[in-house]
């Protein structure tokens, strides 16, 4: 089973890095989800911090293995910021576009369900 290439013995120097990028892909929607939606202050700090570490050590990972250069890593990061803001910006439109067309009183059952 080959999960993302992960083992793979197939050497690619492509730039911008696929392993940094999906790393910061996955592990940047969980940190923004944790940071939203998480209420104890101390698990949110432990969990984000973990996961800064995890997406760390997979471009770490990829440089030391002489996989990729520093910069196809730091491409990779980039590359997946500007696609995380985007998909985040255009969530964050249509979530409000849609919840202005509910009903008021919908929108109040919702608000009173969340506590």
């Amino acid at each position: 089973m080959n999960i993302w290439g992960l083992f793979s013995d197939q050497v690619s120097y492509s730039f911008p890095s696929g392993h940094a990028l999906k790393a910061m892909l996955l592990f940047g929607v969980l940190i923004y989800t944790i940071y939203h939606e998480m209420k104890s202050r101390k698990l949110k700090g432990f969990l984000i911090t973990f996961l800064v570490i995890a997406i760390t050590l997979v471009g770490v990972g990829q440089v030391i293995r002489d996989r990729h250069f520093a910069s196809d890593i730091i491409g990779g990061y980039f590359a997946a910021v500007a696609w995380l803001t985007f998909c985040m910006a255009v969530n964050r439109k249509v979530f409000n576009y849609l919840w202005e067309k509910l009903p008021h009183r919908t929108r109040e059952r919702f608000e009173q369900s969340l506590g």
